[in-house]
């Protein structure tokens, strides 16, 4: 999940430095952000064809509390009405969290201290057993 994660990062990272490059031309570049969608991601992830065993445990309980959250995850036309939310307003938001989660993650990234929300990351993950 770590390259995953690195590239939302840089899409993010991207988004915000292309909105100051094209905001003159009276575009907008924002980022929508909906967690867990109710998509196929999960069954059509690339897994590594050789494993290190160390990891066999972490793996396991990693797997597992991901599929809980892609089955409970957004719908993908909750998505698709951000993006069009995003689309037909005159001053667009930079940033579209998208449902309960991504709200709840938005909220706790700006308020939270950040060794609790790691907390609550690794809790929810299954990372410390």
């Amino acid at each position: 999940m770590g390259l995953y994660s690195a590239s939302k990062h840089a899409v993010e990272g991207y988004t915000e430095s292309l909105d100051h490059e094209i905001r003159s031309f009276g575009i907008h570049a924002v980022v929508v952000e909906p967690g867990f969608t109710r998509t196929g991601l999960a069954s059509n992830a690339l897994v590594a064809k050789k494993k290190i065993s160390d990891y066999d445990d972490v793996r396991r309980r990693v797997d597992r509390a991901i599929e809980v959250q892609f089955n409970n995850g957004v719908e993908p036309g909750q998505v698709a009405r951000a993006v069009l939310i995003a689309l037909q307003v005159k001053a667009p938001k930079h940033r579209y969290p998208v449902g309960r989660e991504g709200m709840m993650i938005s909220f706790l990234r700006r308020f939270m201290p950040t060794k609790v929300f790691d907390w609550g990351l690794r809790r929810q993950f299954m990372l410390d057993g």
